[in-house]
């Protein structure tokens, strides 16, 4: 809560006016990630591409880019995993 507080300029009590819970909050944050995923490895099916290589490629991409840099993504890993 503390990094959201700094992030956003919003108060604890601010931030409980938009969400009910640290754990409503978290979801959202996974949900964002896994939907940002799909839609780069949807744009890959769409482009028509025999093989899976090149959407698994987009995957792989955006799993990289978690790593390592906070809880949320290392729980988005295990999740993924």
């Amino acid at each position: 809560m503390k990094d959201i507080m700094e992030r956003t300029g919003l108060s604890k009590g601010a931030s409980f006016h938009y969400v009910k819970s640290k754990d409503e909050l978290f979801v959202w944050v996974l949900q964002e990630r896994l939907e940002e995923t799909n839609e780069l490895f949807m744009n890959e099916v769409e482009q028509g591409r025999r093989s899976f290589d090149e959407p698994y490629q987009k995957i792989f991409e955006s799993i990289s880019a978690y790593v390592d840099a906070d809880v949320t993504n290392n729980v988005l890993m295990y999740l993924l995993g």
